[in-house]
């Protein structure tokens, strides 16, 4: 997960550098409306690029990370009673992609579609 973040942070580093270095390119235009336009856009990706380049960076996945996922998942039941009901929604959201509810009276339970 912290390698797609990486990943992703470098696409959108490198897309805003591009975007940055294209807007500097058109400064310099005969029309005073452009350019006073290119240098609000300018400054605006600079604002972006700094912000996305001052996030922290996510930890890398450690083993003990990895064991106690393992540990709550082995005791779903128990352990999903001792969750925040915050922490149990933000799982659900990530594993679940949407419920779909039909009338089956022969049925109790809707289906669930997984990510």
């Amino acid at each position: 997960m912290a390698d797609d973040e990486q990943i992703r942070r470098k696409r959108e580093e490198a897309q805003l550098k591009s975007r940055l270095s294209n807007l500097e390119n058109y400064l310099g235009a005969s029309d005073p409306d452009m350019e006073e336009s290119y240098r609000r856009q300018i400054k605006q990706v600079k604002t972006q690029l700094l912000a996305l380049q001052q996030r922290p960076r996510p930890q890398p996945v450690t083993l003990v990370d990895l064991n106690r996922v393992r540990h709550f998942l082995e005791n779903l039941e128990s352990e999903w009673q001792k969750t925040l009901s915050g922490l149990r929604n933000r799982l659900l959201k990530l594993l679940i992609d949407r419920v779909e509810i039909v009338h089956n009276p022969n049925r109790s339970r809707p289906p669930l579609i997984g990510r």
